[in-house]
Order: structure tokens, then C-alpha cells, then sequence
């Protein structure tokens, strides 16, 4: 089965479908040709015919192909939709010279061309390729009454000119409006998707800290326990609580408070590994899910960081401030619920408190796991 790697980038997939809907078009211009030459209306024979078919498709599916080749990535405008419009324009033109009387006739496919650059056209584009098409029709008149004269009517094709000018400038207008209708919308839609990605991200994320909040780590750990109940998986969780928050409150005040929290939020963050999570619980309180860990692992991951949050200059914040943490550390067991594993690494974080905070309990001995810290 055939591959094309150009394809895979979306914008390449929209502009090969609309390149296909042009060729559409191009479809039903061509049993126009086929229907009017059957009738005796064409001034060549059907060998001529035939061939002139063949090139104008042979042209027709080069635009397409630089598509799936991705050769159109390289081009000032990826879409070529200026190109396929001035292009069909001439292939129309070719059609409407080798006619006699039907040539208003075939000059009703125009519009369907110029429509073409609703897609990506502006006003000024859009009137220099309806400029372009009268021009060419004007042109198509004049070598006709240099080369075939018996033909035309001069008074005729002067008013099918004008109406024809008319409706080209018409359909440009239209156009323009559409294109402009198009893009309000896809802005709207833009400033719809980012307007609902901040709703998402508030509904999961500590407006404080930035980190993710209670809702949303209570799914991450119903997902983990899902996974640790279908077979050889584990995961650890984390809770980590500030020492004396209270005091940094009463003593310097909650903006100072605030931004305790935020620096400890980013210390947080900065040691996390990348399958990690680290969600702010509540008041200063915070609780890590390790997947992929157990305990002793999970203790490695918290000890650094709680050295370097003990280590953290907060200067800028308030002079001389010096900050800590307990935590209390546990490992999901077999069939376990998640209500009972925060339970046992809260218990673990009070035994850190009692023990005489700053250090990790990571197991039901409190005096020991408070030395391994």
C-alpha cells in the first residue's frame, strides 16, 4: 500500500482535499468539452480533442501531486490556490476560444473557479484573479476576430464582455465575503478551543502554585490503582507538608506565605521525574504519586527533596527565612484501596511531625525510618 509522508501533517491532508474538490470541477468542465464537441460545436477535430484534454489534465493532477510529494512545502503559498485559479482560468479560456456560438455557455463554469479562492483569497487577490479572467476573455475575443472573424460579433461579445465583467466582480465581492465569513469563524473557533483548554487547565490545576490540584490527582491515583490491580505494577505515593507554615504566616504574612508556597512548588517541580506527579492537597500540604516506585525508591526521589528545600535560600522572600519539610511516604499494596494508601502515608507523615519534623517516615517504625532520614 502506497505511503505518503507529506500527508502526514494536517494542513498538507486539508490542502490535498480541496485540491480534489477542484479537480471536481475540473470533472464537470470536462464532460461540458466532451458533451459540446460531441454536438459539432468545437472548431478541432477529435484527435486534437483528445490530446487537448490529456494536457490540461496532465496539469490539472500536477498540483495534487506536488501535495503528496510535499513538494508545495517549498512554495511561497503551500495551498498554490492563486496558481490552480490562473490555471483553470487558462484552461477555460483555451475551451472558450475553440467555440463558436456556445462560448457564453461554457463561461458559466467561471464562477465555480473563482469560488475556488474562498478558501484562502483576500479582497485584492481575488480581484486581480477576476481582472485576470476578464482580461483573458477580452483576449480570447480579439484573436478571434484576428483568426476567425466569421465567428464573432463584435456588438455581441462586447455585451457578453460586460456581463461578463459584471458577474466576475460580483462573484469576487461574494467570494471575498465568504473567505472573510471563514476566517471570523475559524478565529472564533481558535479563541473558543483556548478559551475552553484555560477552563480545563483551572478545573486541574492550584491557582497558588500552578501545580495540579486535589480533583485531578485523585484520577491519576485511580488510574495507577487500576493499574496496579491487573498485574506486576507498582507506585508510591508522597505526602510532603511544610514545618511551622503557620508561623511564616503569623510572623512575616500570607503574601509572604504565598510565595513560600510558589518557591516550593517550583523546587518541587525541578525534581520530579518526567512520569511523576505532584499535586498541592491542600493549605501547605502536598502529595507526590511515584509510578513505577516503591518505597525505598520513592524515599531517594523525596530525601533530595527535602535537602535542597532545606538548603533553598529565601532571601528574596523574607531575610534569614529558612524553610523545611516532613513527609511521609507509602507503597500501594496488592488489592489495596486508595483511600487506605493516603491514609497510611498520612499517618507516616505525622509520625515525621512527631518525630521532630524535617525528615521522612517511610515505614511503620517511625524511630527508625526517622534516622534513615
Amino acid at each position: 500500500m502506497l505511503t505518503f509522508p507529506a500527508l502526514d501533517s494536517p494542513q498538507q491532508q486539508l490542502r490535498l482535499t480541496r485540491l480534489l474538490e477542484a479537480m471536481v470541477a475540473g470533472v464537470f468542465y470536462t464532460l461540458v468539452c466532451a458533451l459540446l464537441f460531441l454536438q459539432g460545436m468545437f472548431r478541432i477535430d477529435a484527435g486534437a480533442f483528445v490530446w487537448l484534454l490529456v494536457g490540461l489534465w496532465v496539469i490539472n493532477l500536477g498540483f495534487p501531486a506536488l501535495v503528496l510529494s510535499g513538494l508545495n512545502q517549498r512554495l511561497r503559498d503551500p495551498s498554490m490556490t492563486m496558481a490552480l485559479i490562473l490555471w483553470s482560468t487558462v484552461a477555460l479560456m483555451v475551451g472558450v476560444y475553440l467555440l463558436d456560438e456556445m462560448r457564453p455557455a461554457l463561461l458559466l463554469v467561471y464562477p465555480m473557479v473563482l469560488l475556488f479562492g474562498a478558501f484562502r483569497l483576500n479582497l485584492a487577490q481575488f480581484l486581480i484573479t477576476g481582472m485576470f479572467g476578464v482580461l483573458a476573455y477580452l483576449v480570447v475575443i480579439l484573436l478571434l476576430l484576428q483568426w476567425h472573424p466569421g465567428v464573432v460579433d463584435p456588438a455581441r461579445e462586447f455585451t457578453v464582455l460586460v456581463t461578463f465583467t459584471f458577474v466576475t466582480l460580483g462573484m469576487a465581492l461574494l467570494g471575498n465575503e465568504v473567505s472573510r465569513l471563514r476566517e471570523r469563524l475559524h478565529q472564533r473557533n481558535r479563541e473558543l478551543n483556548e478559551a475552553v483548554e484555560h477552563i480545563e487547565k483551572l478545573a486541574i490545576t492550584d491557582h497558588l502554585t500552578g501545580m495540579f490540584n486535589r480533583r485531578f490527582i485523585s484520577g491519576v491515583l485511580r488510574r495507577q490503582k487500576g493499574l496496579a490491580d491487573r498485574g506486576d505494577y507498582r507506585f508510591a505515593v508522597a505526602f510532603v507538608d511544610l514545618d511551622h507554615f503557620k508561623e511564616v504566616n503569623d510572623d512575616h504574612g500570607h503574601a509572604a506565605g504565598d510565595e513560600v508556597l510558589k518557591r516550593l512548588a517550583e523546587i518541587i517541580r525541578e525534581e520530579m521525574r518526567e512520569p511523576d506527579y505532584a499535586a498541592r492537597y491542600g493549605g501547605e500540604e502536598f502529595l507526590l504519586v511515584m509510578p513505577l516506585s516503591d518505597r525505598s525508591r520513592a524515599w531517594h526521589l523525596v530525601e533530595r527533596l527535602r535537602e535542597r528545600i532545606a538548603a533553598a535560600d529565601m532571601n528574596d522572600i523574607v531575610a534569614g527565612l529558612k524553610i523545611t519539610v516532613s513527609a511521609g511516604i507509602a507503597d500501594h499494596r496488592p488489592g489495596e484501596s486508595v483511600e487506605t494508601l493516603l491514609e497510611r502515608a498520612d499517618q507516616r507523615l505525622y509520625q515525621a511531625k512527631e518525630a521532630g519534623r524535617n525528615r521522612i517516615v517511610y515505614s511503620d517504625d517511625a524511630a527508625a525510618a526517622g534516622e534513615d532520614a
